[in-house]
């Protein structure tokens, strides 16, 4: 039986292409979601996390760039498949492994989506404005414009939720958020304004 196991093992990680895992960061966050069992991807990347999960717990005591690498790729999975608590774990080995960890778009995308969920809106604040800063052109800018507008939304500073509303409804690109929803807490967070 156990022969069996370690057999189906191999095939799964033959079955995986590691270097096609590794592209699918946070910036697919949104576009991937675990209610698509159509999705060619969601199989693939339930085999990545198995497979980065093994790697990870191999190199867990060595602080390599290799090991940096795959918790990133292991926070970026679970991210996709909207297990939070599982990808802030992945993305916070990461970040004490990796002293540049700033300077990765993707990885501050990924841990911001994170510390938004968990509703850390400081964190998500301090990570986005990093994000800006280092990528003003950053493929998901909306939606990290969208997202920091939500959070000044709810933490009533509305000039910054207008401003940041504003930015994200001036690019093209999808977000996860849909436009409607957008709008309409534009609408409010101006209201809010005027009446205070």
């Amino acid at each position: 039986m156990s022969n069996n196991t370690a057999t189906k093992e191999q095939e799964d990680n033959q079955s995986v292409d590691i270097e096609q895992v590794k592209l699918l960061d946070s910036c697919y966050f949104g576009e991937i979601t675990p209610a698509d069992d159509a999705d060619s991807k969601i199989p693939m990347i339930t085999k990545g996390i198995k497979l980065f999960e093994k790697l990870t717990t191999e190199c867990n005591n060595s602080p390599s760039e290799e090991a940096a690498d795959n918790f990133k790729t292991l926070g970026h999975l679970h991210l996709l498949v909207e297990e939070y608590h599982k990808a802030l774990s992945a993305y916070n080995k990461y970040y004490t492994i990796c002293k540049e960890h700033w300077k990765d778009s993707a990885f501050l995308f990924g841990l911001g989506i994170v510390y938004y969920h968990f509703s850390a809106y400081h964190w998500t604040v301090k990570l986005f404005r990093q994000l800006l800063y280092n990528d003003p052109n950053f493929v998901k800018s909306n939606e990290v414009h969208c997202r920091l507008g939500l959070v000044f939304k709810a933490t009533n500073h509305h000039q910054l939720a207008i401003k940041h509303f504003q930015l994200a409804s001036t690019t093209a690109s999808p977000v996860s958020s849909p436009k409607l929803k957008l709008v309409s807490t534009w609408v409010i967070c101006t209201r809010s304004r005027v009446v205070t």
